[in-house]
């Protein structure tokens, strides 16, 4: 469903049907496998500073990943319908999500806390 490289382009991570987000090398070897999400994911984008990743899913939700574990650290959550993009803010504090129910959320990326719904 998507694709991006890391701002330093030596990883890339990719968003499927499958409920995964999978981070890889650039020579193409396998780091992790996120597994957190309850529905497709639509897309992903890394932080300005590499050390985040953001997923955007049907199951309604944007998830922040740590790139070092895997592992995620904040659920975004507000949506009523299928997330199918998020972006981050070039200060990486932050998060933009657009669904299926006809909103864009902005997020604070340090608490997860939906600041402002555009209609």
């Amino acid at each position: 469903n998507a694709a991006n490289f890391s701002p330093d382009g030596q990883q890339l991570v990719t968003a499927s049907d499958d409920g995964t987000a999978k981070l890889f090398t650039r020579a193409g070897n396998s780091v992790w496998t996120y597994q957190g999400h309850g529905n497709v994911v639509n897309d992903v984008q890394f932080s300005s500073d590499g050390r985040f990743l953001f997923t955007a899913s049907g199951d309604c939700t944007a998830k922040a990943v740590c790139i070092e574990t895997g592992r995620s650290t904040t659920t975004f959550r507000g949506h009523t319908d299928a997330l199918h993009s998020v972006a981050c803010s070039p200060s990486g504090m932050q998060l933009l999500t657009a669904s299926d129910d006809c909103t864009v959320k902005l997020y604070s990326v340090p608490s997860g806390e939906c600041q402002r719904t555009f209609k």
